[in-house]
């Protein structure tokens, strides 16, 4: 054992330029003793009786083989390390099954290496340089089963890392290797053979994206959003909706509205029930002031979706801020019918009469208060406040904690309509 490993330090000691002050011989002679190292470092793995120190001392000198040019091009040095990170994670994962001490972290990046070497192995197989040489199936097909049989723990990997560590970076490696896997080479036609492969790409595709998502790697999540907003439903089933909104955040972070758009509209159209693209849509059309647009696209909508209550809605909002009121509280009023509990309906419902009220008198600022037409008028008033009480209450039984949006409102309409008991009890909430 002793003279092993004072060959295989030997061998290694030397630097390129170390090489290239050597004889062909003397090259020779350190290449023999490298792969020598390496063979006897696999012979530690496979023999039956080899003990616990034996591995270590293998694994420690693969580790240094391939680093070493002598070998670093010999398909036997990356096969070699391929089995013995193998064994390495096999006997984790048997601890980590049968409740024994596990060291997690370390089983998981003894698998990323297993599968690195695996590629690095089978890609010199696959390509020797000696023309003589030909590409060993036989090898390529048993390492392909050991590892289409274990690929999705990249996703365990990735999950573990992603869940007990917050490592988001360390969770979209493993993500991302489990596709980088999926397409190698050497388990293409397992891949292929896999009926529900394709499903569970796009399933996992999610995973990656929020990693990215979450790091701010905003190149990153597009780089799966086109395979994740596949995966078509809302959590906990699918993660295709939240694929979307993670996109859309992608796309403007990036400063792509164009995408950004195309996004959010497809969004909208593919999960109509969430409100999470109209408000993006909505604040958007709002800032740039472009309510035509938005009008258009809320009509177009609406062709597709008829019952959907936000439609009405933002068309509610589109003539409200046009001043066309009537307009507005009709919209406003097909929304409710269509949502009883659209909080926001209400609200601008709401806000729409009392808007009205003060049109109402900024069209009469110059009658005079002594006079009967004045008498008129104010009783005339009432009629936009009474239209407004009952929206109000019923946005504060809908919303009792949303006091900002309904305790001022409702204080001034009891005041205008002479409802002094309610005016008492409302007051203190103002104060609060």
């Amino acid at each position: 054992m002793k003279k092993v490993l004072f060959v295989l330090i030997a061998a290694l000691g030397f630097s390129c330029s170390s090489y290239a002050q050597m004889s062909e011989k003397e090259i020779k002679k350190a290449t023999k003793a490298a792969q020598k190292s390496v063979k006897d470092a696999r012979n530690f793995y496979e023999r039956d009786d080899a003990s616990q120190r034996d591995k270590a001392d293998g694994k420690r000198m693969i580790d240094e083989a391939i680093k070493n040019p002598l070998v670093m091009d010999w398909d036997q040095t990356w096969a070699t390390a391929a089995l013995i990170y193998r064994e390495q994670f096999f006997n984790e994962t048997v601890n980590f099954n049968s409740g024994s001490k596990c060291d997690t972290v370390a089983m998981y990046d003894y698998l990323v290496k297993w599968f690195n070497y695996s590629i690095k192995a089978d890609d010199i197989q696959q390509h020797p340089t000696d023309p003589k040489a030909k590409p060993s199936n036989e090898v390529r097909n048993k390492q392909a089963n050991y590892i289409n049989n274990n690929l999705s723990m990249l996703i365990n990997g990735g999950i573990f890392f992603f869940n007990n560590r917050a490592d988001f970076k360390k969770a979209y490696d493993m993500f991302d290797m489990f596709y980088t896997m999926a397409d190698a080479d050497i388990i293409a036609s397992y891949v292929a053979e896999r009926p529900d492969f394709d499903e569970d790409k796009i399933r996992f595709a999610y995973f990656p994206a929020l990693c990215a998502w979450k790091l701010g790697n905003w190149k990153d999540v597009l780089k799966y959003s086109d395979l994740a907003i596949q995966d078509k439903g809302l959590l906990p089933d699918h993660n295709g909706e939240a694929s979307y909104e993670i996109t859309c955040d992608a796309y403007g972070n990036l400063g792509d509205t164009v995408n950004w758009l195309k996004t959010l509209k497809a969004g909208m159209i593919e999960y109509p029930s969430q409100d999470f693209y109209y408000n993006k849509l909505l604040n958007y059309y709002n800032d740039k002031g472009n309510m035509d647009e938005l009008k258009d696209f809320a009509l177009e909508i609406i062709k597709q979706d008829p019952d959907k209550a936000y439609n009405y809605y933002v068309l509610g909002y589109v003539n409200q801020k046009a001043g066309d009121y009537n307009k507005a509280e009709e919209y406003y009023k097909t929304a409710i019918e269509k949502d009883a509990e659209l909080v926001d309906a209400y609200n601008n419902l709401g806000l729409c009469y009392l808007e009205e009220a003060k049109e109402f008198w900024a069209a009469n600022e110059n009658v005079n208060i002594r006079s009967n037409e004045y008498k008129k008028l104010l009783e005339q008033e009432k009629t936009f406040y009474n239209n407004a009480l009952p929206v109000f209450e019923k946005l504060r039984e809908l919303a009792p904690a949303d006091k900002d949006k309904w305790a001022l409102p409702l204080y001034n309409i009891y005041y205008k309509l002479n409802m002094s008991k309610e005016l008492n009890a409302i007051e203190p909430l103002l104060d609060e």
